[in-house]
């Protein structure tokens, strides 16, 4: 997605920075929490990265809503983020059921 195609205003500013905030954290998360590779604290790190990988979704079906981006491109970016949620909540659930034992 190329951010410089929304219009200049500062709606769109703020959702850019938005987008770009939540969407770098998710790896951001993860790097952090796998350096501290300590059980519950990469479980809370991964739990933080599924967050923000739905906020990111938001703010793309937002910048859909709003015609900023079309619907092709909104699909082909929900459906990475669907997957990245989905890799994430499996190893979450990994994780809690091998904590559990």
């Amino acid at each position: 997605m190329r951010c410089r195609s929304f219009p200049r205003t500062d709606e769109t500013r703020i959702i850019k920075t938005q987008i770009v905030k939540s969407a770098t954290s998710v790896p951001a998360n993860i790097a952090e929490g796998f350096g501290g590779n300590k059980g519950r604290v990469f479980q809370n790190a991964l739990t933080i990265a599924r967050r923000e990988a739905g906020e990111t979704d938001y703010w793309l079906l937002l910048s859909f809503e709003q015609g900023y981006i079309d619907r092709k491109v909104h699909a082909a970016l929900e459906s990475g983020y669907a997957e990245v949620r989905a890799m994430l909540s499996s190893m979450i659930l990994k994780m809690a059921e091998g904590s559990d034992k």
